[in-house]
């Protein structure tokens, strides 16, 4: 059975959210974005970044990647403590992604040599493309955000996982989600505030409903919440006008099991 973990599910870190991250845990351990709290979050939900075999990041936004040099940091110094070895560490992500945090890492840390390097897996801007690790299949796709962001499909034995990232309605995405188990989509607000939504280039949920509906994916969990939705019983009810299947919003640390 794949276990999904929701590490965070806002729009923004505040006092009362954390950014969306979450993990598959199958055969391989993925994370997927790394937000500024991805260490205290991975600790709460009973994760040592040790445990983690690859990551994702899908976009340059500070709440989706700030935390990767940290990461990578902390992994280094427990494999340093529990003389676990060196290791490559796979990252899908975009090639300009891959450079910068590579980059920032040596800023962060002059002079020090880790256990943990990454190993880039780039994602193309333009296409899709499919990643194998171990008996997981990883396909990414670019979508609509206000910079270049990829979404990705997840295929595991038992089930498969959709992600949209941050996205504005998008027919990849609904490529990516075909017939999933479960479509994690961005839901920043309420039709009520689309405009804002266009502004920004989020779906509201809304486009998350429909996207569901034309993939025929079975569940869709509404990630990426604003701080402007104070019901989040509207979301949901925005979503289900347009989707049959299950809908729902995840709670911070809420573990599934899916397939």
């Amino acid at each position: 059975m794949t276990k999904l973990i929701f590490l965070g599910n806002g729009a923004g870190q505040t006092d009362k959210q954390e950014t969306v991250s979450f993990i598959i845990d199958n055969s391989e351990t993925i994370l997927f974005e790394t937000g500024p709290s991805v260490i205290r979050q991975l600790a709460r939900a009973g994760y040592s970044p040790t445990e983690i075999d690859a990551v994702f990041i899908s976009h340059s936004h500070g709440d989706h990647l700030l935390g990767f040099p940290y990461f990578i940091f902390v992994d280094s110094i427990e494999r340093l403590l529990k003389k676990k070895g060196t290791r490559n560490m796979p990252l899908i992500t975009l090639l300009d992604i891959g450079n910068f945090l590579q980059k920032m890492i040596e800023f962060c840390y002059p002079s020090t040599v880790f256990p943990t390097k990454i190993e880039l897996l780039e994602a193309p801007t333009d296409s899709f493309k499919t990643f194998t690790l171990s008996d997981c299949k990883i396909t990414t796709a670019p979508v609509i955000h206000s910079v270049q962001t990829i979404g990705a499909r997840v295929e595991l034995p038992d089930c498969v996982i959709a992600y949209s990232s941050d996205s504005i309605y998008c027919e990849n995405v609904i490529e990516l989600a075909r017939n999933c188990d479960l479509l994690i989509h961005s839901a920043f607000c309420q039709s009520a505030n689309k405009d804002l939504a266009a502004k920004l280039m989020h779906a509201t949920s809304m486009d998350a409903g429909k996207i569901a509906q034309k993939a025929n994916a079975k569940n869709l969990a509404l990630v990426d919440i604003s701080l402007f939705v104070t019901d989040e019983n509207i979301l949901i009810e925005d979503a289900k006008q347009f989707f049959d299947g299950e809908v729902f919003i995840p709670k911070e640390l809420e573990e599934l099991e899916v397939g």
